[in-house]
């Protein structure tokens, strides 16, 4: 009895439980984002056939695609599918891109690959003798936020403090031997580049950058300029030029310590953007790196008694800057959707899955990313109040008490147009008070436009979150699209540092700043202060 029990019972029972288990694992796996490791080769022609590997691509097709760039491959250009492999043939093609795997379970990062129809014999060596050499470009035209791929020699490591220039002016160079005046050009920011190698760099285009030559600098020099054609959908104008002076300091004593220790501080420096330019920089000590616009400075073995200081000057030009967009020429999609991710996500500082259902009540069935965004705005300014004093982060109240200070208004408008699907960002920086010489901390927004780039607003300054610093004749400094000439952007996002020391003790704390460092205590440093100045504006 007990053996007919087993069999006609339990063993059907276990095998069904398996089978529902194994069902479970599998449409997990189909639902995992696939992950691309490798092409073969990088270097294509038309007619080729590249093997794509990686993992999660699903053991059969389906309904999977393969994307080269913007073009999507019919399944007669799909030569075998598995798990971990796919093999595509080549169509033809008028440039180099990237090529992406999506399935259910999402669409994987891109991978770089160069049509090499498009490359010119290698043979011709470098430009000058030990220079970086261009050659080509993967495309003539471009939007901001388009990604820009240049094909070359002798690149350099963007390690090595290498960078791209692309033109503010539109000047041209009157030889090709000419020096590039850099006061003309913008270093690319570090968080738009995509990859570095010795023969190609790929970046995705500032959005204040023109139409005009563009350069590889590296610690041999410049390279020869290549030309490109930016095509923006919309018009940034830049008026009331200034140059202010500002300085940053901190200052260490009350020390005690033993040896074998070391102070790592993480100053930010001022990062560029539309209306907002470096022209020069004085520093008490060199910084040991740079992480993007995070200057890291090491002091080692500190001794007890004794003090020490960082003392930052930067000349920094500054201009109003004021945004025209046509929103019936904005596209509902966003074509440079890997660089735009991170803008999207939901965290701490930027809680936009809190909101998703608040974000499409005000959005409704608006479709347009530039039109959300500006009902998102205009919310903002009905829901509000400022409160200066106010200086806690506690979003659940923000629907409630009606009220934030600066921060709270740009985080709640970043975190609104990421639950409405718009990228979105907090700025955070300074707004020079001329009267007291002394940076007023201060925080606002960018939200990303296809095809014109990152968009400015202040949705606090509207509502007289700076009244107090202006006289009674003027206007707000900030709104939609608009800055004025005393805004001072130290981060754009959170600012991410590489620990100096795996070992330490790392402080994280509110500034005029946004970054997951500031300071780093290591070894046998038991004690000491460590006072940030605020900005200061001694002109």
């Amino acid at each position: 009895m007990k053996n007919k029990f087993f069999l006609y019972h339990v063993i059907p029972l276990s095998l069904y439980a398996c089978l529902v288990i194994l069902f479970i694992l599998s449409l997990s796996v189909s639902k995992r984002r696939p992950e691309i490791f490798s092409i073969s080769p990088e270097e294509i022609r038309s007619g080729d056939l590249m093997i794509i590997s990686g993992r999660n691509f699903g053991a059969v097709r389906n309904k999977s695609k393969i994307w080269l760039d913007e073009v999507f491959l019919p399944a007669s250009a799909i030569e075998y599918w598995s798990n971990e492999t796919v093999k595509v043939r080549i169509p033809p093609l008028s440039g180099s891109g990237l090529v992406f795997v999506e399935t259910t379970g999402g669409k994987s990062k891109g991978a770089l690959y160069i049509l090499s129809e498009r490359l010119p014999d290698r043979s011709i060596g470098a430009f000058l003798p030990g220079k970086p050499y261009l050659s080509t470009l993967n495309r003539s035209s471009f939007n901001p936020g388009d990604l820009v791929i240049l094909t070359g020699d002798k690149l350099g490591s963007r390690q090595k403090n290498s960078t791209v220039l692309v033109n503010l002016t539109g000047g041209m160079p009157e030889d090709v031997l000419d020096t590039p005046d850099e006061e003309d050009f913008l270093p690319v920011p570090e968080e738009s580049y995509y990859n570095w190698t010795d023969n190609q760099v790929a970046f995705f285009l500032p959005e204040n950058a023109v139409s005009g030559p563009v350069y590889v600098r590296t610690a041999a020099g410049y390279s020869n300029p290549v030309t490109i054609e930016v095509e923006r959908k919309g018009s940034i104008f830049e008026e009331n030029p200034v140059e202010r002076t500002l300085t940053q300091s901190v200052h260490i004593d009350r020390v005690g310590a033993l040896p074998g220790n070391g102070l790592v501080l993480w100053i930010p420096r001022p990062s560029s953007r539309p209306g907002q330019k470096v022209l020069n920089a004085e520093l008490s000590m060199d910084p040991v790196r740079s992480d993007g616009s995070l200057q890291v400075f090491h002091i080692p073995e500190l001794a007890s008694g004794h003090e020490y200081s960082v003392e930052l000057t930067y000349k920094v030009g500054l201009n109003n800057i004021r945004v025209e967009v046509d929103p019936e020429e904005i596209s509902h999609n966003y074509e440079n959707f890997d660089a735009l991710r991170l803008w999207l996500a939901d965290s701490p500082d930027v809680p936009a899955d809190y909101f998703n259902r608040t974000a499409a009540a005000v959005v409704k069935r608006e479709r347009n990313p530039y039109n959300k965004a500006s009902l998102i705005f205009e919310y903002l300014q009905w829901k509000l109040d400022p409160d200066r004093e106010d200086k806690g982060y506690d979003y659940t109240q923000w629907m409630t008490e009606r009220k934030a200070d600066a921060l709270g208004y740009a985080a709640f408008f970043t975190a609104l147009c990421r639950a409405a699907d718009v990228p979105a960002r907090i700025v955070s920086g300074v707004w020079a008070d001329l009267e007291k010489a002394t940076g007023v901390p201060h925080f606002w927004s960018e939200f990303y436009v296809p095809g014109f780039g990152w968009y400015p607003v202040d949705p606090s300054a509207p509502d007289g979150m700076l009244d107090e610093y202006l006289s009674e004749q003027e206007n707000p400094p900030g709104g939609w699209g608009y800055l004025d000439n005393r805004y001072v952007a130290f981060s754009r996002g959170n600012l991410r540092g590489i620990p100096f020391s795996e070992i330490s003790r790392r402080i994280d704390f509110q500034f005029y700043s946004q970054q997951n460092i500031f300071e780093e205590w290591i070894g046998h440093l038991e004690s000491c202060s460590v006072q940030w100045s605020p900005v200061t504006f001694p002109e």
